[in-house]
């Protein structure tokens, strides 16, 4: 039994979408049970065939504990992989009451204790991963933050990168992107520098909008943001004041990133926390690079140098640099991307994260 605080957009929601509609012999064996929804995503978990019970409309229903309990003992899993902090929180603390022999493992798809966004899932992730049988760390970096605590961590913990499907590494293609374009009635010829995200402190696009303002001195460029979130008004009057609104374009929550991708000419990462970074792993498998700054896991997903660049941070100049060099250098920036589509096929795969959850959830 997954369960997970909401199937709204995000990165832990998109992971188990994908694990779970790619893999047979995971979504058979599974249930998902979502604390509150519907969600963004519902549909394309029912789509993929997969069995989901919502348990509240509202997070703010105070019977939610009790429903996951009563959803436990109905179902009698074997294993209850919570992820999220409130549902890993759930799982813990209320797991005297599932039956028993039932084992429980969190998740975790971020740094621990770093959120920034929620003061009190910070606080809570101090007080979690001790009743649990097992964590699992999305990326190295995950696990590290967590084994770094004072107090510790008792528990195993097993890092098992996110993944995609083998179908979605397809490559680079040319006539998707120039259908991509003309949708978005931008030239065939226009470099498009590529962004992706919720619009959240975290992602710190306000620093992509710094480096975009310097390519544009040099070249004409254009700037897309597929995502939406709180920072979305500051983030377009701060375009504004750098004077590229007109070549920075807010598209909101996009169902069509992989078109995205296909039609621009790299992706930019600007994150100052990222546990894994996915977008980047969905880029490469377009054969589509990026350029990043160096956040924790960020040499886990990227090659830097072969199938990407990182960027130093507080430097928009040397950024723009980075990016004109690039743009510059179809040559350099086809080979990078055909490098980073062979590194992410070879390491994440929803089979082999399949593989490594087996191998964990049998050894517990």
């Amino acid at each position: 039994m997954h369960v997970i605080d909401s199937l709204n957009a995000g990165g832990a929601q998109s992971v188990l979408l994908n694990l779970l509609s790619a893999e047979p012999g995971m979504r058979r064996r599974s249930i998902v049970v979502v604390l509150h929804g519907p969600g963004l995503l519902a549909k394309s978990y029912r789509a993929a065939g997969i069995k989901v019970r919502h348990l509240a409309r509202s997070r703010m229903d105070p019977a939610i504990p009790i429903k996951l309990v009563r959803a436990v003992r109905a179902y009698r899993p074997q294993i209850v992989h919570a992820h999220l902090v409130v549902s890993c929180m759930l799982a813990e603390w209320f797991r005297m009451f599932f039956p028993r022999g039932t084992r429980v493992v969190c998740h975790l798809h971020n740094l621990h204790a770093a959120h920034g966004e929620d003061l009190y899932q910070d606080y809570l992730e101090h007080r979690l991963y001790k009743f649990c049988d097992g964590v699992i760390a999305c990326s190295a970096a995950v696990a590290r933050s967590l084994r770094s605590r004072p107090s510790g961590c008792r528990v195993r913990i097993a890092v098992v990168p996110n993944a995609l499907p083998e179908s979605s590494f397809t490559g680079l293609s040319r006539s998707a992107g120039l259908a991509a374009r003309r949708a978005l009635r931008i030239p065939a010829h226009t470099p498009i520098v590529l962004c992706v995200g919720r619009l959240v402190v975290q992602k710190n696009f306000r620093y992509a909008l710094d480096v975009f303002a310097k390519l544009r001195e040099t070249h004409d460029a254009l700037l897309l943001m597929a995502g939406d979130g709180q920072e979305r008004v500051l983030l377009t009057d701060y375009a504004h004041e750098l004077g590229i609104a007109g070549h920075v374009r807010f598209l909101g929550f996009r169902g069509d990133i992989p078109q995205l991708m296909h039609a621009a000419d790299l992706l930019l990462v600007t994150s100052t926390e990222e546990a894994f970074g996915l977008v980047i792993v969905e880029a490469a498998a377009r054969g589509f690079p990026t350029v990043a700054t160096p956040f924790a896991a960020a040499h886990e997903v990227i090659r830097d140098g072969k199938t990407g660049v990182l960027i130093p941070y507080g430097d928009p100049a040397a950024g723009a640099t980075t990016l004109a060099e690039l743009l510059d250098d179809r040559e350099r920036l086809d080979a990078m991307g055909e490098a980073a589509l062979r590194f992410a096929r070879a390491r994440f795969t929803t089979r082999e994260m399949a593989r490594r959850l087996l191998k964990f959830y049998a050894s517990l």
